[in-house]
This record gives C-alpha cells, sequence and structure tokens, in this order.
C-alpha cells in the first residue's frame, strides 16, 4: 500500500493504513494490482530513460523546429487581454532559430490560431520557464510542459486507447487532438463524462477519518468486489437455487397489509394470485398476474424457521445539500442517520456470512453486517443505489 500511497498522493497523510483497512476493505487486492503494473512500468522506463521528460523536451523542440511553436515573452496580463480579443502577440512571426534558445527564459506556445472561435485554442502555452530548485530534479530543467501539451503525447506513446476526460475540458478537447496531429503521433479517442454531484455528504478523507476518530460516524465497507456480490434472481439459472417452503399460513410485510381490500385481487410474486377475504387469504386463483397492481413478497411460516434480521437504512450524512464556507461540521451533522427496523426473512438466510451481498425484491441490496446465529438476529446494511427516493 505504501508504493500505492506513494503513487497518488491523495491518499497520504492522515490516512493511516487502518483508516483505509476499514474504509476499504477491497483496497490491498487493488493496491497490489496496481502497484504490480506500476513496478512494471516503471522498471521498463528505467531501460528508456527513467522518465518522459527528455521526450516531451524532445517534441516540443520538434514544435519549434517544425514552425508549429514560438517563444514568447508577453507578460501574463497581456497574453490573457490579447488571447479574450483575438490580437497576435508581436513574438508570434519569430523564426524557430530565434525561438529556440529563448526558450529557456520565455513561454513557448502553440501556432494553432490567435483567432479561433474557441478560445482555448488561441495559441495556447504549452511549456513555461521556472528557475527555481525541482523537488526531484533539482536544476537539470528550467521549463516545464503545461497539462494541456503532456497529456495528449503521455496518452499515445503509453498506449492508452481511450481518454475519458470530464466535461469541462470538453473546450480544449481540440487542442488535445491537435498535438496529436501535428505531432504525427497514435490517434486516441477522447470520450466525455460529466462528473455525479453528491448531496448532504462528505467526500473529505480528512474530514471522514476525524468524525471516525471521534466515534461520530459508522464506518461500513459498502463497496466491495464484484465476485462477493451473491444475487438470487429467479431467471438466471447461473445464480444458483434456493429451497423454497410452501404451507397454508404466510407472512407479509405490514404496509401491504394493511392497503388490502376485501374481495381484492393480489399477486404472492413467485408464487401466483390470491383473493383477499376479511383479511386472509383463501386459496389461489386463475388471474393473470400482470394485471394485478399489487406484487407482494411473502413468506411461509410452517416448513421452514423463520430467521429474525434487523434491516439498517442510512440516511444522508449532513441536513443540508453542502457544506459551506463558515459552517461548522458539528451544526449541520445528521446525528440520526441509520434507521433499524425488525424483520423476519426466510430460512436460506441462515446461510449467509458476514459480507455477502444479497437482493430482496422490492427493497434492494443489503450487505450482511452481522450474519444471523441462534438468538442473535443478523444486521443487514442497506446498500444506496441513488434511485431510492
Amino acid at each position: 500500500m505504501q508504493d500505492l500511497c506513494a503513487r497518488f498522493p491523495f491518499l497520504a497523510g492522515r490516512e493511516r493504513e487502518e483508516f483505509l483497512a476499514e474504509l476499504c476493505p477491497w483496497r490491498i487486492a487493488t493496491a497490489d494490482i496496481l502497484n504490480a503494473v506500476a513496478r512494471e512500468k516503471k522498471a521498463a522506463k528505467s531501460n528508456e530513460g527513467a522518465n518522459y521528460d527528455i521526450a516531451l523536451k524532445d517534441y516540443c523542440l520538434h514544435t519549434i523546429r517544425s514552425g508549429m511553436a514560438f517563444a514568447d515573452d508577453t507578460d501574463r496580463e497581456t497574453m490573457k487581454s490579447q488571447r479574450g480579443h483575438g490580437i497576435a502577440s508581436e513574438r508570434r512571426d519569430l523564426t524557430p532559430e530565434e525561438s529556440e534558445p529563448e526558450g529557456l527564459r520565455w513561454y513557448i506556445r502553440a501556432g494553432t490560431s490567435f483567432q479561433d472561435k474557441n478560445k482555448t485554442m488561441r495559441d495556447p502555452v504549452i511549456y513555461r520557464c521556472n528557475p527555481a530548485t525541482h523537488h526531484r530534479t533539482r536544476d537539470a530543467w528550467v521549463i516545464y510542459p503545461t497539462y494541456d501539451f503532456a497529456c495528449p503525447i503521455l496518452d499515445s506513446i503509453e498506449g492508452v486507447t481511450h481518454a475519458l476526460r470530464t466535461t469541462e475540458y470538453r473546450d480544449r478537447n481540440p487542442h488535445y487532438q491537435w498535438m496529436l496531429d501535428s505531432l504525427q503521433l497514435r490517434a486516441v479517442q477522447v470520450w466525455d463524462f460529466a462528473r455525479m454531484d453528491f448531496i448532504r455528504t462528505l467526500l473529505s478523507k480528512r474530514k471522514l477519518a476525524e468524525l471516525i476518530e471521534r466515534g461520530v460516524i459508522l464506518v461500513s465497507p459498502l463497496f466491495v468486489k464484484f465476485g462477493a456480490v451473491r444475487q438470487k434472481h429467479t431467471k438466471d439459472a447461473a445464480a444458483g437455487n434456493k429451497v423454497v417452503a410452501f404451507s397454508s399460513s404466510i407472512v407479509l410485510e405490514q404496509v401491504d397489509a394493511k392497503s388490502f381490500e376485501q374481495d381484492e385481487e393480489i399477486t404472492l410474486m413467485n408464487w401466483g394470485n390470491a383473493m383477499v377475504r376479511k383479511i386472509h387469504t383463501n386459496g389461489s386463483t386463475d388471474g393473470e398476474v400482470k394485471k394485478n397492481k399489487k406484487k407482494l413478497k411473502w413468506l411461509f411460516t410452517q416448513g421452514q424457521e423463520l430467521v429474525p434480521v434487523e434491516l439498517v437504512d442510512f440516511d444522508y450524512l449532513l441536513n443540508k445539500n453542502s457544506l459551506e464556507k463558515g459552517d461548522v461540521l458539528e451544526n449541520i451533522l445528521n446525528f440520526n442517520n441509520d434507521l433499524r427496523v425488525s424483520a423476519l426473512a426466510d430460512g436460506n438466510v441462515s446461510e449467509v456470512k458476514a459480507g455477502d451481498i444479497l437482493q430482496s425484491d422490492r427493497k434492494g441490496f443489503y450487505r450482511v453486517d452481522r450474519a444471523p446465529c441462534p438468538g442473535v438476529p443478523g444486521v443487514f446494511f442497506n446498500i444506496p443505489t441513488g434511485k431510492q427516493k
């Protein structure tokens, strides 16, 4: 995991090993895979020159020598104004022989177009000079590539086939393509996607770690490896079989039973139809399943031992959509964010293990936090899908 923390700095700091182990139980296997790949790539790169600094510098020199880029010492505010108004820089017509030596002191700008309708394409900066000592390369380099220059080059030479970029980069995608085309690099297909916005929760690992350490919130590793998902779909033979007990007496959801009307026809899911006679069933009927509005879950009370369980649903962590500047975290925390209901499950549930994922008809997916055992009910955590109201 240390390799992963070094490779992805956002996992370092106060996010200690035990916190990550509790929050992300699947991360050990994932980290091992990522670290193995990283070590293989690092070993391969060490034979090629250890990093891409030289390659990027060579590509930059190529753009200058081929007339696709020029050196520019225009100050930042003037450059911003010129790009905004579609005005060419006075340095735009420098020859490659004039631009190359000045690149060690000035900006290097791609000579795309100074009047393009897409303002991000108006002669963007691709290299910047910074004489300060670098933490890794020390004084070996004084110029550094911009993201828009380095990203398409590295994606192409690393073998990336599809670059997934959030929609805020959409205006910059033409620049990405321009770099690939101008340098005659292998094509990379760009796919845009929109970021998902979360409300009434915290995404800061620092704040979450603090609340966990204080015992304010409970850590539940709801996100597990897909291989651990255990679903029982009746139309999927590969999912396996389960034992179903039949008898003349059944139990139903209380909310369903309260909604019955006398002589109403209902559907008992995965069994058939029934008529309601004074709030008790009176045998099956031959009605068409699809025409009934009420399709109910049910459990037989004979022929199996029903398993007591506790179903836990989690509410929002915050009582407002987002944490704003000036907010005191403790004042907007929802301290009553777990809702617990006692229930009965069929006998098959006695076989589940902690960590299993089960699907309950009409309720969704649950993670087994505590497996049921004699005298002790099982505890099932509902897994939010984003579809529930």
